[in-house]
C-alpha cells in the first residue's frame, strides 16, 4: 500500500510544486526519497545490518510550540458534539487581560478530540469598558472593530500556528478573544475539551503581519464536472513584502495556484499545488519574502472536482455552491503580508530589493 500511495502521488498529500518559488520548510517527500522508499519495498523490505537506527534517531520536533511552553495557555470552554446531523459554526468571545501589550509570534488550538473538529480559529478584536459583553459583536461573534489577526488556528495537517522570524501580530493587553469552531459529527456524543496556547516575542518585531483573502462566492459547480475553473484577484495599494500563502477548498478542491503581475507587465507563478487536499492544510511560508510593488495583482485560481472520480466527492450528483460545511464549497487565498513603517523602513527596503521576482531574480 505505501509503494502505491507513493507512486501515485496519493500519499503524502500536501506537496506544493517545487519548481516555483522555494518554502521555508519542505512538505511532503522529494523525488529522491520516493525512490529510495520504492527500491527498499520492491526488494522485499530488508532488515539491513546492524541496529536499528530510527531507534536511536533524534526525531525532529518543535519544542518552542509545546503548549506547556506558551507565554499564554488556557483551557477553552467545553463543546458538546451531538452523534449526528450538522453542527452550525461555533463562536466564543471573552475578555483577555494582560500586563502589557505584546506581540505574538505563534498560537496553537490543540483539542482533545481532534476526530470531531475540522477547522478552528482565534482571532482578536479589541475591546472597551470592563467586559467583552459590551462589545458589538455580529452572529458570527466578530467585532465591528474586529482587526482580521489570525494569532492561533487548528486545521487538519498544521499543529501550530507558527510565523516565520522577526514578524507577528500586535495584541492589545485588553482584547477581545474571538474562537471560531467548525465541529462535524462522527456517530457518538463526544465533548472537546479545546486548549490554546499562545507564544510572545521577547520584543516588538520588525514586521508585523496582516492578512488579505482573495476570495469567490458566485460560483456554481455543475453535477459530475471534473475540472470547474474559479479565479479572483487583488491588486495591492502599497508596496508590501509577501511572506505566506495559504490555500482555502473543502472536498471538491483539487488544485491551486497563485500567480503575481507586475505593473510593468511581468508575470510570474509564485506558488502552485497541483493536489489541493483539504484534509491536509497548511500555511507555506516562502523562504524569503516577496516583494509585492504598489499595483501589483495577485491572482489566485482553483479547480474543482465534482465528478464521481473525486474519491472524497459527497454527492457528484448535486449542483455546489459556496457555503461553510464541507459538502459545500469555499474559494480563498490566504495572502500574508507586511507594509513598509518608519521603524523598519531600512530593513524592509534590503529585503524588498532582495525579494524581486522579476527576470528570474
Amino acid at each position: 500500500m505505501i509503494r502505491e500511495v507513493v507512486l501515485s502521488r496519493r500519499m503524502p498529500p500536501r506537496q506544493p510544486d517545487t519548481n516555483y518559488l522555494p518554502l521555508s520548510r519542505a512538505h511532503g517527500i522529494a523525488p529522491q526519497e520516493a525512490r529510495t522508499i520504492v527500491r527498499w519495498i520492491n526488494a522485499g523490505t530488508p532488515r539491513g545490518e546492524g541496529p536499528d537506527p530510527l531507534a536511536a534517531a533524534d526525531l525532529p520536533e518543535n519544542d518552542s510550540f509545546k503548549l506547556e511552553k506558551a507565554e499564554v495557555l488556557m483551557n477553552l470552554p467545553p463543546q458538546k458534539i451531538p452523534a449526528t446531523g450538522e453542527v452550525a459554526y461555533r463562536t466564543n468571545a471573552f475578555k483577555l487581560e494582560l500586563n502589557k501589550d505584546v506581540w505574538v509570534r505563534g498560537g496553537r488550538i490543540q483539542p482533545s478530540e481532534p476526530e470531531v473538529l475540522h477547522h478552528a480559529f482565534c482571532r482578536t478584536s479589541p475591546v472597551t469598558g470592563d467586559k467583552a459583553s459590551q462589545n458589538n459583536f455580529s452572529k458570527r461573534g466578530v467585532s465591528d472593530k474586529w482587526r482580521r489577526t489570525n494569532i492561533a488556528a487548528y486545521v487538519p495537517g498544521m499543529e501550530s500556528f507558527a510565523f516565520p522570524p522577526e514578524t507577528g501580530f500586535p495584541v492589545s493587553k485588553q482584547c477581545a478573544l474571538v474562537f471560531l469552531y467548525h465541529y462535524t459529527t462522527i456517530g457518538k456524543e463526544v465533548t472537546d475539551y479545546p486548549r490554546l496556547g499562545i507564544y510572545l516575542h521577547k520584543k516588538k518585531p520588525p514586521f508585523e503581519l496582516k492578512m488579505q483573502t482573495i476570495e469567490r462566492r458566485d460560483f456554481r459547480i455543475p453535477p459530475y464536472t471534473k475540472d470547474y475553473q474559479v479565479q479572483d484577484d487583488y491588486v495591492f495599494p502599497e508596496d508590501v513584502l509577501l511572506f505566506g500563502i495559504g490555500p482555502h477548498m473543502h472536498y471538491r478542491g483539487a488544485s491551486f495556484q497563485c500567480e503575481v503581475e507586475l505593473p510593468n507587465g511581468f508575470k510570474k507563478v509564485i506558488f502552485s499545488m497541483p493536489n489541493y487536499r483539504m484534509t491536509w492544510q497548511g500555511l507555506y511560508w516562502f523562504k524569503n519574502p516577496i516583494a509585492i510593488p504598489k499595483g501589483t495583482t495577485i491572482e489566485c485560481s482553483g479547480t474543482f472536482d465534482n465528478s464521481a472520480f473525486n474519491e472524497l466527492n459527497p454527492d457528484p450528483s448535486t449542483e455546489v455552491v459556496y457555503g461553510q460545511q464541507s459538502w459545500r464549497e469555499m474559494f480563498e487565498g490566504w495572502l500574508i503580508y507586511s507594509e513598509r513603517t518608519e521603524e523598519n523602513t531600512k530593513k524592509f527596503g534590503e529585503l524588498f530589493q532582495a525579494g524581486s521576482i522579476q527576470n528570474g531574480d
